[in-house]
């Protein structure tokens, strides 16, 4: 007789959009699906559609997104049975307007195909996701079930990723099952709804114990490393507080500490500390032996906004192979205490960190009983059973037999929209030849125009964030620096500030105030006060420079607006020599002149893209309409 069909966890096929992608460090992102799929259920596990815009750094990863779509069906892969990974080529920009309907269908359309292919009519939905995307995709989709966990506070992390705050407040909200990984996370949530659920990430313990049982040997490289042995097992990233580790170390000379997993940010901190060993990453089938070779699990994280919310799965790691555990004072430590007895030890400093790890060390072997009891009922078998019941009770749907992989690949062949995939790949390579290459300031160079100054009767200055943001209060200091130094060098007797912007303070009030305290007297500072935009200040300045008599102005104002500027009053006073003299920085724009040469801080970003297409954008329009 053949073995007895498994029970389906979900009873319908499951969608995910995760945060991580599938060959990333093993989470419980995959864990999760690969038991749903293990159980029965088809899951299509969509890989990280990103909580912020790649920055050149990323690079690395978006040809390795690029890789995993091409050697899948149209992205599509199978990872293992009744499990599909989709690598999908989206527009970079998680938070613009204008790219998130786009997205949003080419999601769709994917698991549209997915679905049809897998003869499932409409899939649960189930997010780690925070971004305007997983709203989007619930809209659109209207799944019978829809589930977001929450397993990070994204918002901390970084100053971008705070882009999603009103996105996630939306899917606590619209979310039918909501599911957080710590105390911290349930009371972010419960702000929006009153039935949060708390399941903190579970571990494996099913493979755990049986490594215990059958005492395997350690690792070859970690066997190479003397005892006693603290260890760290998970990604060595920002959180990790390397200075605590530092400490820690050079004091328990005799001590090693070895770290297994991908080195994911700047370790120089512990370089030359002959007792600190980097293994790299390992499989997570071989991550239980690992832990069977050390006396100490570490938890070393700094302490911060983002790690207050954190429940750190390599606790349970270390405790279901019954090592002790020494910690950072982080509250899901100090919560695992209170509901499970003081398992580990929690040092509060750098001081009692250091102190505390001969002691854990010379502990007696007593506690591994309890440790792996604590281990044990944070499993991942009983934690899944629970949230799975949840998502059963808010869909009723038999399961169906899936066809085998290819013949889901062969319908995925068949649907696959090859135009639309050549499109967003294009779309995709000039979005990153945009952001990663000097190609928007070689666009750009032709806006740019800067003569030497000579004498004139008057320096004109345009604030008001004109050529940049358009926003006052933007761009006005590094104007008025350089119209102050060409003062100084006596290429003209006065200063005229020009803008309407009003904040707190009129605008020309602030850079009076400015170009008083640098030592500019006031008889040689004139204001004008009413234009707003470029064509209204430079003509409110032509009037005013036709009255005092004068012939030939110094214009300062943002290096890529110039172009502009010098169109605009061109076409109001033919007879006005005027000199364009920018500014030589500009931090809107990543912007310095030094001795004539241009550079440029960072790759350039929407905002300076924004910029660029307004200057153009403003000329054309003038061109057409003109301008008396």
């Amino acid at each position: 007789m053949g073995e007895p069909s498994p029970t389906p966890l979900v009873g319908r096929a499951v969608v995910c959009l995760s945060t991580i992608d599938w060959d990333f460090l093993w989470q419980g992102h995959q864990e999760i699906m690969s038991r749903i799929a293990r159980a029965g259920d088809p899951v299509l596990f969509i890989e990280n559609a990103g909580v912020r815009t790649p920055t050149i750094k990323d690079f690395r990863r978006v040809l390795h997104r690029l890789r995993n779509w091409r050697r899948g069906v149209s992205g599509f892969r199978e990872e293992r049975p009744n499990l599909v990974v989709l690598s999908p080529l989206l527009l970079p920009f998680p938070y613009a307007r204008w790219a998130r309907p786009i997205n949003a269908w080419l999601i769709q359309r994917a698991i549209s195909n997915w679905s049809r292919a897998v003869r499932c009519d409409t899939p649960v939905l189930w997010t780690f996701l925070p971004t305007p995307l997983a709203v989007d995709v619930i809209e659109a989709l209207e799944p019978p079930a829809s589930v977001y966990y929450c397993i990070d506070d994204f918002q901390s992390s970084s100053a971008e990723a705070r882009r999603s705050e009103a996105s996630e407040a939306e899917l606590f909200r619209r979310a039918d099952l909501v599911f957080v990984t710590s105390r911290e996370l349930e009371r972010k949530a419960l702000r929006h709804r009153a039935d949060v659920r708390l399941f903190p990430f579970g571990v494996d313990f099913e493979k755990f114990e049986a490594a215990r049982a059958a005492g395997a040997p350690e690792p070859p490289d970690l066997a190479s490393i003397p005892r006693p042995r603290c260890g760290y097992v998970g990604g060595i990233h920002q959180w990790v507080d390397f200075g605590l580790v530092a400490r820690a170390a050079r004091e328990n000379p005799s001590v090693q500490f070895a770290f297994v997993g991908p080195l994911q940010t700047d370790v120089s901190a512990l370089q030359g500390l002959s007792n600190v060993h980097f293994l790299g990453p390992r499989p997570h089938d071989r991550v239980p032996a690992y832990v069977a070779g050390f006396d100490a699990g570490l938890v070393p994280y700094r302490r911060c906004a983002y790690t207050e919310s954190v429940y750190p799965t390599k606790l349970n790691e270390y405790f279901a192979m019954g090592v002790p555990v020494l910690s950072t004072d982080l509250a899901e430590i100090r919560g695992y205490n209170r509901e499970h007895g003081d398992l580990a030890l929690i040092a509060k400093d750098e001081g009692e960190f250091a102190a505390a790890i001969a002691p854990l060390l010379g502990r007696p072997a007593g506690g591994v009983e309890a440790r792996v009891a604590a281990a044990r009922r944070n499993g991942w078998a009983a934690r899944l059973e629970a949230m799975a019941g949840l998502v059963r009770g808010k869909v009723a749907a038999s399961h169906a037999d899936v066809p085998a992989w290819p013949e889901v690949a062969r319908r995925l062949d068949a649907r696959r929209p090859r135009a639309l995939s050549l499109a967003a790949v294009a779309v995709l390579l000039t979005a990153a030849l945009l952001r990663w290459s000097p190609v928007v300031w070689w666009l750009a160079e032709p806006l740019r125009v800067a003569r030497p100054p000579a004498a004139a009767d008057g320096i004109v200055v345009l604030a008001g964030g004109s050529g940049e943001s358009g926003v006052a209060g933007q761009g006005h200091e590094e104007r008025l620096a350089r119209a102050i130094a060409l003062y100084r060098q006596g290429y003209a007797p006065k200063l005229m500030l020009c803008s309407g912007y009003i904040r707190a303070f009129r605008e020309p009030d602030v850079m009076r105030a400015i170009a008083l305290d640098e030592g500019v007297p006031d008889s040689a500072i004139l204001l004008a006060r009413l234009g707003g935009s470029t064509g209204d200040m430079i003509a409110e300045a032509d009037a005013w420079a036709r009255r005092l008599g004068w012939r030939r102005v110094l214009l300062v104002s943002s290096p890529y607006h110039m172009r502009r500027a010098l169109y605009i009053w061109r076409k109001i006073d033919p007879g006005m020599e005027v000199l364009a003299t920018p500014a030589l920085r500009s931090d809107f724009y990543g912007y310095r002149e030094v001795e004539g040469r241009v550079h440029h801080r960072d790759e350039a970003t929407l905002e300076q893209m924004g910029g660029i297409v307004r200057e153009y954008l403003a000329i054309l329009y003038y061109a057409v309409r003109g301008r008396s």
